[in-house]
């Protein structure tokens, strides 16, 4: 993700079932249990001009999946992170 603003950002999820969230590696959100719809917040402090690394982990056991990831900051309200400011790449997880 590219970061616009400098200064604390929070990132939201909406998970059904497990989920974790790292940025540049550090885990801020971490509810790796079954659960139903859950809100789950992590804040983080980013510079302007900097790509962040974003890895959104997961996992739904049955049915009835749920993830979404929203951020906000100071002046932006909480929102899901438009998709031009998302570029990804494939990892292989063993």
């Amino acid at each position: 993700v590219l970061i616009d603003y400098t200064g604390t950002y929070t990132f939201t999820t909406e998970s059904d079932d497990g989920v974790q969230l790292y940025i540049n590696d550090q885990l801020i959100i971490d509810n790796w249990t079954e659960h139903p719809p859950t809100t789950d917040t992590g804040t983080i402090d980013l510079i302007a001009g900097e790509w962040v690394n974003v890895e959104l982990r997961f996992f739904e056991p049955g049915e009835g999946a749920v993830i979404r990831l929203s951020w906000s900051h100071p002046g932006l309200e909480k929102q899901i992170i438009p998709a031009e400011k998302l570029f990804y790449r494939e990892i292989d997880i063993k």
